[in-house]
């Protein structure tokens, strides 16, 4: 988080200051090339990158996208006094 909050501003005050000089239009399709030659360049050597970013891992430890939910007990959450429950395994 450190280098994204330190290098992204940098990189707009360069990007502003080249894209002055050549026009916004075209440094916007420069930057959207070098994105897309990165990004393909990555799928290519590095295609465990891409992988990763698939929701379903097929391991259920690490699979966060169907997240099991217990019953929510609403009137758990109008009556201070009474504690939810859940039906989730401790």
């Amino acid at each position: 988080m450190m280098a994204l909050g330190t290098i992204y501003p940098l990189g707009l005050v360069v990007e502003g200051a080249v894209g002055q000089a050549i026009g916004v239009r075209t440094m916007t399709v420069i930057s959207g090339v070098v994105l897309l030659a990165t990004l393909g360049l990555l799928a290519v050597i590095r295609p465990g990158l891409f992988r990763a970013l698939d929701a379903s891992t097929g391991d259920p430890t690490l699979d966060l996208a169907v997240a099991e939910v217990g019953e929510i007990d609403l009137a758990a959450t109008r009556n201070p006094d009474v504690r939810p429950t859940s039906s989730l395994p401790d």
